[in-house]
């Protein structure tokens, strides 16, 4: 407040001047505390509009994450279904490479008294059927196929046959199967 006295306006005049400069100080203390109360209220507002932006952009990459994850799934299930088909190939491979030494092993061991009917692969071993003339071509046979790298191989089944046209004895043997080897895989020596 001034201290000099204004003479030159009449009291209501001044008094109506010192009402309006209050007035005027009243509303700019009252913005100023309506600013300093809005303040809080803005700086939250502010924050939490940044909250909305970032869980928007989290939204956004969990999305892209998550058909990322879809394809990476899709592509695990790929190669594990690949990886089946390769160990399916590979026994396959196993299997030929036994079946090729079986036959180079019983085309060693073929004998003129020996007549073959059937070889039929399993898991873990061959079954070989046929008919001989004789006990003696059937234990020669046993023998040459343990010379000819076929160890284990045994009589599973022996029925005597005798009609007019033929006699000797049908048969079946089990012939163990080994893993091939990588030399045995490679082909014959």
């Amino acid at each position: 407040m001034n201290s000099a006295l204004d003479f030159a306006h009449p009291p209501a005049q001044r008094r109506r001047l010192r009402e309006r400069r209050f007035h005027h100080k009243l509303c700019v203390a009252a913005l100023l505390g309506i600013l300093l109360a809005a303040m809080p209220a803005l700086r939250l507002w502010l924050h939490q509009n940044r909250l909305q932006a970032a869980n928007a952009l989290l939204v956004q990459e969990t999305q892209a994450l998550a058909s990322a994850t879809e394809a990476v799934t899709a592509l695990q299930a790929r190669i594990a279904a690949l990886q089946q088909q390769v160990a399916q190939q590979q026994r396959l491979t196993e299997r030929r490479a036994q079946a090729g030494t079986l036959l180079r092993g019983i085309a060693q061991a073929s004998h003129p008294q020996i007549q073959l009917e059937r070889l039929q692969l399993h898991s873990d071993h061959a079954e070989l059927r046929g008919q001989a003339s004789s006990m003696q071509a059937i234990q020669d046979l046993l023998g040459a196929l343990t010379g000819a790298g076929l160890e284990g191989a045994r009589l599973l089944d022996l029925r005597t046959q005798a009609s007019a046209a033929v006699e000797g004895y049908a048969w079946s043997l089990s012939i163990p199967l080994q893993a091939a080897s990588a030399t045995d895989a490679a082909g014959p020596p």
